[in-house]
């Protein structure tokens, strides 16, 4: 006994499967809105070429500030193109997704590179296949960091930062005519040549560091250590020289006193200072007179 299958059930499937097939949403053709359009790679990737030199974008505030939420799912996700949920901003699908009719509001985020290199993301509503323009929608830039379907490679891009100076102005504006700085080293009577001549002489004069008190202090510290090291090394050169000086005088003292007291014991002379001699001086001792009778009865 075979199986019945209601007709109407079949009539339904196929009509099913009839819309399905045709309403597919996935990009099939190079679709723009404008100067910005979504086209295939080589690869065969739909990828975002946003418009170069844009300096209209918007930041998704007052009327485009329903698409801040699902800017900011879309920048924090792996695809370029993706299609969200307006309803609690989950994400559908890729640029393959299909849009089925009458699903509610769906929105697409497109990122990519434009031709001066600025990374920009559109946030739009749509309601059909190959469409990038709708309302409401705004744009940024910026997008998400890594992305999986091979449309760019995220290159960091770095603002610099305009700081304010309190630096002099350059010596060019110094020696100009229309300067009206007065140099404080040239004389009143001067020459508009010889002024310029001496303000710049001024300039690169006062430019010139002055010591710092670091430095002083140094250069005394280091005149300082350079006089105690040569008391350190002269004070016993000095004191080496004395002594030899005193030992060789001692040694000298010692030795003619020594002598004094040998001759004093010779001549059973009392002990002098050295230096000095006895007084009156000695006399030799007296010869003996011896007394005779000669031949003439004499004596």
């Amino acid at each position: 006994m075979g199986v019945l299958i209601p007709i109407h059930s079949i009539g339904s499937t196929l009509l099913l499967c009839l819309l399905l097939s045709s309403s597919h949403g996935l990009f099939t053709r190079t679709t723009c809105s404008g100067d910005e359009c979504v086209q295939q790679k080589e690869t065969g990737a739909w990828c975002y070429v946003p418009k170069s030199g844009e300096t209209a974008l918007l930041d998704c505030k007052g009327s485009q500030s329903d698409l801040q939420s699902v800017m900011n799912v879309h920048l924090a996700q792996d695809l370029s193109i993706a299609y969200y949920n307006g309803v609690g901003n989950s994400r559908f699908g890729g640029a393959s997704w299909p849009v089925p009719a009458n699903v509610g509001v769906v929105r697409l985020c497109v990122s990519g590179y434009a031709g001066d290199g600025t990374l920009q993301t559109l946030c739009v509503n749509v309601n059909a296949d190959n469409s990038i323009s709708g309302s409401p929608y705004c744009e940024i830039a910026d997008g998400p960091h890594v992305v999986s379907d091979g449309c760019y490679t995220f290159k960091p891009t770095f603002t610099p930062v305009t700081q304010t100076t309190t630096n002099p102005p350059p010596p060019s504006s110094i020696n100009s005519p229309s300067s009206t700085t007065p140099s404080t080293t040239s004389p009143s009577s001067s020459s508009s040549s010889s002024s310029s001549s001496s303000s710049t002489t001024s300039s690169q004069t006062s430019s010139s560091p002055s010591p710092s008190p670091t430095e002083t202090s140094s250069n005394s510290n280091s005149s300082s250590n350079s006089l105690n090291n040569l008391k350190a090394i002269g004070v016993p050169i000095i004191v080496c020289i004395i002594g030899v000086i005193g030992a060789i005088f001692v040694k000298r003292w010692i030795r003619e006193t020594s002598q004094n007291q040998a001759a004093a014991a010779g001549h059973h002379l009392p002990m002098l200072p050295l230096g000095f001699e006895p007084w009156p001086p000695q006399s030799p001792p007296p010869q003996p007179t011896f007394y005779g009778i000669g031949p003439f009865g004499g004596q």
